[in-house]
């Protein structure tokens, strides 16, 4: 399955644009994220790989011995990031903890952050596949693989959201 950013911030966009503070607050259970800290969530994971992808195109671009390490990896982002099967523990960096204020600034924030990595994307610049910025479960991407994965990413959170108001 091929994601996109202008078409998961649209889907986060349509489900979580009518929520209210106390309904983007819910939690449904003590283990799980609100809506708010999935958002919030989503929005520190993309303003991080938006510096670390700009840092990474700063730089020369990668051995291409390196490069064979992201063969494939494509292929797994579109087949297995996408899909909330497995539940995965985000870095303490990425974890959620009110960073961005209440509800729904973290929305209002992960829509600036996916505004400024469309603008990135858009500009196709030629070190987006031989630049690599290395990710801690996936090991070493290309940019684009980065921006693939953002996409894939938020698909996952999708599901999770859509689950988590389902069960009011």
């Amino acid at each position: 399955m091929q994601y996109t950013l202008a078409g998961t911030i649209e889907a986060i966009l349509t489900l979580c644009k009518p929520l209210n503070s106390e309904s983007a607050n819910r939690r449904r259970a003590d283990i799980e994220w609100t809506v708010s800290e999935v958002v919030e969530h989503l929005a520190i994971v993309e303003r991080a790989t938006l510096v670390g992808l700009k840092r990474t195109l700063s730089q020369s671009p990668a051995d291409p011995e390196k490069l064979k390490a992201t063969e494939g990896k494509s292929e797994i982002i579109s087949n297995r990031v996408g899909v909330a099967v497995n539940r995965i523990q985000a870095p303490a960096v990425a974890q959620p903890g009110g960073k961005f204020g209440p509800w729904p600034a973290p929305l209002n924030q992960l829509v600036e952050t996916r505004q400024k990595l469309m603008e990135f994307e858009a500009t196709d610049a030629p070190g987006f596949d031989t630049h690599l910025m290395d990710h801690p479960v996936l090991g070493p991407m290309t940019v684009r693989q980065w921006l693939q994965f953002i996409a894939a990413h938020t698909n996952r959170h999708l599901i999770q959201i859509e689950s988590l108001l389902a069960s009011g």
